[in-house]
């Protein structure tokens, strides 16, 4: 128990996580298993005195109320095989946040090779070999001068050659996909080399541009709506949007790779 509490003040000075993202009360890390614990600490939340963590899971399995109902525990993943993939939720009150200190214990070289990688249809597909570990791949798209990532997918592990697939939506004209990989150091990446695809439909358009309660599209289009202040009001998939519950003023619409003005009356 000395060394665990050791283990946590130096991590208070040096910590790099390995893929964290902060929901409204969870905190959630990927990564494989490299042999190591993962230790965390539960921060006692001073308006009800009781400790900041709710819920743990690893892998969807929750663990025991007793084991996280203290200022600092370990998340067993003893009896994993090395080079499984891993994924910990940690659900918290809102008043207060939990830390994992050794969340680059999760961390493994990006081993893949890219064999093959093309379009066909709806969907994205690409062969690797020479994986060591279940590391998930990460698959972007090139949207508004940037790139960015539209799923996540784990990987097979050291199986010789792996087969991936996933559902793409396409804009009209070019569009471009590609396939990373986490690497040991945090904000490195592996890329396989982007692929590209021509669709050669009819540009969607949108009607009305005043509107009072729907807007409706030529076709189905994946779209964004922002408020003048550059914050996500609406999104989804569809032909047609309710739009009845939003506030009067101007909005802009992002889908088929642009971006457009409406009123909203």
């Amino acid at each position: 128990m000395k060394n665990l509490f050791k283990l946590f003040f130096t991590s208070f000075l040096a910590i790099s996580l390995v893929v964290v993202s902060f929901a409204q009360n969870e905190l959630e890390v990927d990564g494989t298993y490299q042999g190591d614990e993962i230790y965390v600490q539960n921060p006692l939340n001073n308006s009800t005195n009781t400790f900041c963590i709710k819920k743990v899971t690893v892998n969807n399995k929750e663990l025991e109320k007793e084991l996280i109902n203290t200022s600092a525990f370990i998340i067993p993943l003893e009896g994993m095989q090395v080079g499984k993939y891993v994924n910990i939720k940690i659900e918290y009150d809102n008043n207060c946040r939990p830390r994992v200190l050794n969340a680059e214990a999760l961390r493994s070289k990006a081993t893949f090779e890219l064999v093959t990688i093309k379009v066909e249809g709806n969907k994205l597909k690409f062969t690797t070999k020479n994986e060591t570990t279940e590391q998930p791949f990460i698959v972007e798209r090139f949207k508004n001068s940037k790139w960015t990532p539209i799923d996540v997918i784990v990987g097979k592990g050291p199986d010789g050659f792996n087969n991936y697939e996933t559902e793409v939506s396409h804009y009209t004209g070019l569009n471009r996909y590609r396939v990373k990989q986490a690497d040991l150091k945090p904000g490195r990446w592996k890329f396989a080399l982007p692929v590209e695809f021509m669709n050669d439909r009819e540009p969607i358009t949108f009607y009305p541009r005043r509107i009072s309660k729907e807007l409706f599209f030529s076709d189905a289009a994946e779209y964004e709506i922002y408020d003048s202040f550059g914050s996500i009001v609406k999104k989804g998939v569809g032909e047609k949007i309710d739009l009845e519950e939003l506030e009067a003023g101007v909005y802009y619409l992002n889908y088929d790779g642009r971006t457009e003005k409406f009123l909203k009356k």
